[in-house]
């Protein structure tokens, strides 16, 4: 699979080059998976960041540690997520 050739725009004496990386594959989630707002809302951070850490997760949804640990518990048990490192080097990224 090429990349697409880079786009370079000139504008008031300066240019940029603007680099077109791969497309994030689409998520899909079986209709008899059901999952929160918070792990949905969680899901669209991943799909365009890559990865999410429980603190972002407790930013992202405005929820407690508490909450965080069971949401993200919760997608793991479901095989939604994959959980990459250990202690405070934990990130989640989508299986």
């Amino acid at each position: 699979m090429a990349l697409k050739r880079p786009r370079i725009e000139v504008t008031e004496g300066f240019f940029t080059i603007i680099f077109s990386g791969p497309k994030r594959p689409e998520i899909i989630i079986p209709e008899t998976v059901e999952l929160n707002e918070r792990q949905k809302k969680a899901l669209e951070y991943i799909q365009n960041i890559g990865t999410i850490t429980r603190q972002e997760y407790e930013k992202v949804n405005n929820v407690p540690e508490r909450t965080a640990n069971y949401d993200l518990k919760s997608m793991l048990k479901k095989g939604i997520l994959l959980k990459i490192g250990k202690a405070r080097l934990v990130k989640y990224v989508i299986k």
